[in-house]
């Protein structure tokens, strides 16, 4: 029976080595060179399946995805140190998972947008550096690019040091225009809007990033506006006070203390809506907490931040036929 036991700990020891390997892959697919082999669906299934089995066997790896944030970035680019950790949230498909958060306290629900993370820092009124999120800890610098993105401001009315993280992304109908314009060139290879924003973004050249027309959508203010934080303790009011500065910022509703999951799912519909109209690629949806001293109190892990979670819409699935196995 010893036996028995100590070969299940050998296996499942092993599983989570090659999860971790396997799922790196996958990031460094997605992340580094914008091309996945595997849709998202196959990497969250098995990312589940490595938290389950590292908390069935206590063992996690340094490198292991649930402890970090995207991937180390390996291109040509300057790299940044990023010292507030961009971190990403915990993830659900359930909504009554976003009902239990949302019972807690007040909580903004914003549209999870399919793009690139950015950071965004501002001194004197000027924009002084640009970067992506990276693994969370380290980024790449994109401040030669951010002159061809469609509407993020290099000049704003707030003096003060400013730090804003938002989403680069490529309206979906842009995407499919690109697409049919660079069908059957080489090198050209478009798998989905979301890379091809992740691609661009990261581009040496700003006058290709131009032709791609990226966008940017701001959803947190990282750093910078104290006074205004003195006055209300509000992600939400703070997320008004950046569109006053010129920014656009992620479509966002306040979510009462006391919601039911009516209008939880409500709410959902009405900015789903609002995201298929305006051909803006989502893969979900975001709730976080409005308060930011409540936030700040919620504190962190290795790869997430705790007073939010992603709501991930379920993949989408198609028919097809089964003809043959070779």
């Amino acid at each position: 029976m010893q036996k028995v036991q100590r070969d299940q700990k050998n296996e499942d020891a092993e599983k989570v080595v090659m999860l971790v390997a396997k799922l790196n892959q996958y990031r460094h697919e997605y992340y580094n060179k914008a091309k996945p082999s595997v849709p998202d669906a196959v990497y969250d299934h098995l990312f589940d399946e490595l938290q389950k089995l590292e908390k069935k066997t206590g063992i996690i790896l340094s490198n292991s995805p649930t402890q970090t944030v995207g991937y180390a970035p390996v291109s040509s680019l300057k790299k940044v140190r990023h010292p507030i950790p961009l971190l990403s949230l915990d993830k659900t498909k359930q909504t009554e998972e976003l009902l239990q958060m949302a019972g807690k306290a007040p909580a903004l629900l914003m549209l999870k947008l399919d793009g690139l993370t950015i950071k965004l820092v501002y001194e004197n009124g000027l924009l002084v550096e640009a970067s992506t999120r990276g693994d969370g800890d380290i980024g790449e610098v994109i401040t030669h690019n951010i002159p061809a993105f469609y509407n993020v401001p290099t000049k704003i009315p707030h003096k003060k040091r400013l730090v804003i993280t938002g989403e680069g992304f490529i309206h979906k109908d842009d995407f499919e225009r690109i697409r049919e314009e660079t069908l059957g060139k080489e090198d050209k290879e478009i798998c989905n809007a979301r890379n091809l924003a992740s691609g661009s973004i990261r581009l040496l050249n700003p006058a290709a990033c131009r032709e791609r027309h990226v966008y940017f959508y701001a959803f947190n203010i990282l750093e910078g506006m104290g006074d205004f934080r003195k006055i209300a303790d509000s992600r939400g009011r703070l997320l008004e006070a950046a569109g006053e500065l010129g920014f656009a910022v992620c479509l966002f509703t306040f979510l009462p203390e006391h919601v039911t999951l009516r209008e939880i799912e409500d709410r959902i519909g009405c900015l789903k809506a609002f995201a298929e109209d305006g051909q803006i690629p989502i893969d979900g949806m975001v709730l976080r907490y409005d308060s930011l001293s409540y936030s700040k109190r919620c504190g962190r892990t290795g790869h997430h931040y705790k007073d939010g979670i992603a709501f991930k819409f379920e993949d989408d699935t198609y028919e097809t036929v089964f003809r043959s196995i070779e």
